[in-house]
């Protein structure tokens, strides 16, 4: 079933634009609200289809407003959680930082604000520090990971390698936690590309808890970055880049943030970020950004790869078709060599970490 009526009509939900006169015949309000789930974007729709409730069933009414009851309890559960997790963290004196989660809609959106977090986002300064922040995780209850697979210490160092990141969930509190042991993917010959990626931390309070996090240029060029490895495929990682320029825009050093994407070799990211943007909410890219090449004929063809992944169906990333385009994806949003190889060695790293795994 063709879903483009209703991506546009999620599109201009997003900008805000509840003034506009709708005809409900010409959407499937039942797609409608699939992809909202899909893009973690149901409060949003929920207060549209509050202003237009002629257009949605009670039923429909109903699965909205049970969602986003839902996703607000996990919300603040998850907020519990992090805060916990850090404290015991830095108890034990594990290095870490924050990445997304409950501490960046807090600092976006503020105290009452509804975003959907599907997991908590820690990352190690110190690789060297895994066991002991697995040891900790374990301790606060988080008994199921996807390292438990790997019986020898020889495949446990082989995933973590392959993965970079161990997910951790507890049948208590039904959480998701992301250990991430280093902060670029697939990053083996590249890594010394953010060998000063953790220095400059700053610290965020979190409901009386210190959070460390990035410092906001490297923030945002993260946030950017993340989002260009899976293709700007969920609306919402868009909406909290847009977030984050709104409320820090008179605040970056724009120079000091082209210069980390460029030497993260992330920069087509953060350029291919602002495209969409500009493209699907009409926001006006920075003029202090407006000298960097933001319209290249690569540029240009990273925006359309991403828009067709924003507006294709759930299936096409894991058909052959959708896989290979990925793969072009990267090889396009990759720059040089020794990055490209390290996205190859990456994949075959962990076809050989699954083979273990199954034996």
């Amino acid at each position: 079933m063709s879903k483009e009526k209703e991506i546009g009509l999620l599109l201009k939900i997003l900008q805000g634009d509840s003034k506009e006169q709708y005809n409900s015949e010409s959407f499937n309000m039942d797609v409608l609200i699939r992809l909202a789930i899909i893009h973690k974007v149901v409060y949003h729709l929920l207060l549209f289809a509050q202003q237009h409730a002629e257009f949605f069933s009670q039923e429909q009414m109903t699965r909205l407003e049970n969602h986003c009851r839902q996703a607000a309890l996990r919300s603040l559960t998850q907020l519990h959680e992090l805060r916990r997790i850090a404290m015991a963290l830095q108890e034990n004196r594990v290095d870490f930082v924050v990445i997304k989660g409950p501490q960046l809609s807090r600092m976006l959106y503020g105290r009452e604000a509804l975003k959907e977090s599907v997991d908590l986002d820690i990352m190690l300064l110190n690789p060297g520090d895994f066991d002991r922040a697995h040891a900790v995780i374990r301790d606060l209850g988080y008994t199921r990971s996807n390292l438990d697979g790997f019986s020898s210490r020889f495949t446990r160092k082989l995933f973590i390698h392959a993965k970079r990141e161990v997910a951790y969930s507890s049948p208590v509190t039904r959480n998701n936690i992301d250990l991430h042991v280093k902060p670029g993917s697939n990053t083996y010959l590249t890594a010394r590309l953010f060998r000063d990626f953790f220095s400059g931390l700053v610290s965020y309070d979190l409901e009386g808890t210190a959070m460390p996090v990035l410092p906001p240029e490297k923030y945002f060029a993260y946030l950017c970055y993340h989002g260009s490895l899976h293709q700007f495929s969920r609306l919402a990682w868009l909406l909290d880049i847009r977030a984050f320029l709104r409320l820090k825009k008179d605040d970056l050093d724009y120079a000091k943030l082209n210069a980390i994407s460029r030497s993260w070799h992330t920069e087509r990211g953060l350029y291919t970020a602002l495209r969409l943007l500009q493209a699907y909410f009409g926001d006006i890219i920075p003029e202090k950004l407006n000298d960097y090449p933001l319209f290249t004929p690569r540029i240009n063809h990273l925006v359309k790869m991403c828009s067709r992944i924003i507006r294709a169906e759930e299936s096409y990333s894991l058909s052959l078709k959708g896989r290979i385009d990925r793969f072009l994806y990267m090889m396009l949003m990759i720059r040089g060599l020794a990055g490209k190889v390290d996205f190859v060695y990456g994949i075959l790293i962990r076809i050989v970490a699954g083979v273990f795994r199954k034996s």
